[in-house]
């Protein structure tokens, strides 16, 4: 899918798989530390806070305390952190903000998570806005996730291309009407700079 070239408005990036990677293989740690069990136990756990339902730690906590495991409460908690920025990705929303174009951020992160990326990865200095579900209580794949970010923007869905590497929130943005690609992580920025050239959208300032 194409469109003309300017009609995107604005790019919504998710983070993970998109522009950040978790540092090593986060299931098997996981697996390692409390069984193979342990990952989706958390990941039920986690969903609460990703809609900013309550507190991550929370929801881990008692995770944890079903499971005897507690002691590992803090590695566990620190985990979450773990992630790599890619540069060149971050390059690349630098050179489409510069060139014109609104570029926000679109991501399900709980509490812990949205604090250590504004905090400590400086998400902030690279976006217009910044959209996460644990802020709007809605998370992708549900259409409000998207229907609450064009509302904010005052932009028609139509406006705005979203890039996710996951198939389930690219579907869900389409149907609202936004344009969407699905990103495969090890295309990397190449992939990424490919999806924006192929919707328009510039790179240079004119």
């Amino acid at each position: 899918m194409s469109t003309s070239a300017g009609s995107i408005a604005a790019v919504l990036w998710d983070a993970d798989g998109v522009l950040q990677h978790h540092r090593g293989d986060w299931v098997a740690k996981m697996r390692a530390l409390g069984g193979d069990h342990l990952p989706e136990a958390l990941w039920q756990a986690e969903g609460p806070a990703l809609r900013g339902d309550e507190p991550f730690t929370d929801g881990i906590r008692r995770a944890l305390a079903t499971l005897q495991l507690s002691d590992h409460f803090t590695a566990i908690v620190d985990s979450w952190t773990h992630v790599d920025a890619d540069p060149a990705a971050f390059a690349l929303v630098d050179r489409v903000r510069a060139a014109g174009t609104l570029c926000a951020l679109a991501s399900n992160q709980h509490d812990e998570r949205r604090r250590h990326m504004v905090e400590q990865m400086g998400y902030a200095d690279h976006f217009d806005r910044l959209y996460f579900s644990s802020d709007l209580r809605v998370a992708k794949p549900e259409p409000e996730f998207f229907e609450a970010i064009a509302a904010d923007l005052e932009l028609p869905a139509s406006d705005l291309l979203f890039i996710d590497d996951l198939e389930m929130n690219v579907q869900a943005a389409r149907e609202v009407g936004l344009h969407a690609v699905r990103h495969d992580p090890d295309d990397g920025a190449e992939g990424l700079q490919r999806i924006l050239t192929r919707y328009g959208v510039r790179l240079e300032p004119r």
